[in-house]
């Protein structure tokens, strides 16, 4: 496509790149927030499952994206309860303001806080630290408590049993303490010994595993970096939404007008007259409608555009030589054009 003709084509239907560009600009100002300047603070989250005591998370990320979309989740609904701890702040204004992040191939969280003011985004940002903290802790400790309840009555039951078995066999040795007769629990009542050494061997398991319970798991989840406190505003308009539309209407408004300018039946520019007649184009002849009533006109009342038209045709008729053949070729949008 030559420039001549997109540039003739936008001259002519410089209206239909307009109207577009004026339409493109609609969503933009519809959606106009009046400038509100938010101020946004982050704070950097890795979230691992819980882990035993002594060990070291793994980084996989595998399965673990279904975890952390499960932890953001979690975080989504804190709303109500970080809305308790901020004075003047609403669920309503939290949902809009907070948003979470998973940075992509990584465990890691971005909690981003927008407010009217640095401080209370720095604020919110630090209660949903705080608030998610708070309610791994508590669901740890809710799944651990009825295991390690269970585990204390169990051995409770065995040391009660232990002291029963143990007064057994301090009253069957009483005899012969009394007589200062050596006997050892094995020779007076071996069958109490056996049964103390297997409730011994039972209140040491339940020991061990009333221990592995109660530091067999942690948080393994962490703050990588606190909440940023911003020192510079963002803009909550949509000027650039409206920029955008603008220019993105305008390029289908030019398309539109390339698209008109090639179906269209009136021509464009004289390159175009010249490609579809054949001829090269001499001039532009000034429309004059006296010359419908009197064709002598032209040569009596002739104006200054009119002469110069003239004045070069003749130029080039005379210099075509003599002895040679010159075709004029008048066209127009009349059926009598070219017979003045």
């Amino acid at each position: 496509m030559e420039l001549a003709f997109l540039w003739s084509a936008l001259r002519r239907y410089a209206w239909l790149v307009v109207l577009c560009g004026l339409l493109g600009t609609i969503p933009g100002l519809l959606t106009f927030t009046g400038g509100q300047e938010l101020f946004e603070s982050r704070t950097v989250l890795l979230i691992t499952p819980p882990t035993e005591a002594g060990t070291v998370a793994g980084s996989g990320i595998g399965d673990s994206d279904r975890y952390i979309a499960g932890e953001i989740s979690v975080m989504q609904s804190l709303s109500d309860t970080v809305a308790d701890q901020i004075e003047g702040v609403s669920e309503g204004e939290l949902d809009q303001w907070v948003t979470f992040e998973q940075q992509p191939l990584t465990n890691v969280v971005v909690i981003i806080a927008k407010a009217p003011t640095a401080e209370l985004s720095q604020q919110i940002a630090q209660a949903y630290s705080d608030a998610y903290f708070g309610v791994l802790s508590a669901q740890l400790s809710s799944s651990l408590d009825p295991a390690i309840t269970a585990v204390e009555e169990e051995l409770q039951s065995v040391s009660d049993q232990l002291d029963r078995v143990n007064q057994q066999i301090s009253a069957a040795l009483a005899p012969f303490i009394e007589r200062n007769i050596a006997a050892s629990p094995d020779q007076v009542a071996p069958s109490l010994t056996t049964d103390r050494q297997v409730l011994l061997d039972q209140f040491n398991d339940l020991t061990s595993r009333r221990s592995a319970l109660s530091t067999g798991l942690e948080v393994s989840s962490r703050v990588l970096r606190e909440p940023t406190l911003p020192t510079l505003p963002l803009s909550s308009s949509n000027k650039l939404l409206v920029v955008a539309g603008g220019i993105a209407g305008a390029f289908v408004g030019l398309v539109l007008a390339l698209i008109a300018s090639r179906l269209s039946r009136q021509v464009l520019d004289d390159e175009q007259v010249a490609e579809i007649l054949d001829h090269p184009i001499v001039g532009e002849m000034p429309l004059r409608p006296e010359l419908l009533r009197d064709r002598r006109s032209l040569i009596s009342e002739m104006d200054d555009e009119a002469a110069q038209f003239a004045d070069s045709l003749g130029v080039r008729v005379e210099a075509s030589g003599a002895g040679t053949t010159t075709t004029v070729l008048v066209s127009g949008v009349s059926a009598r054009t070219g017979t003045t």
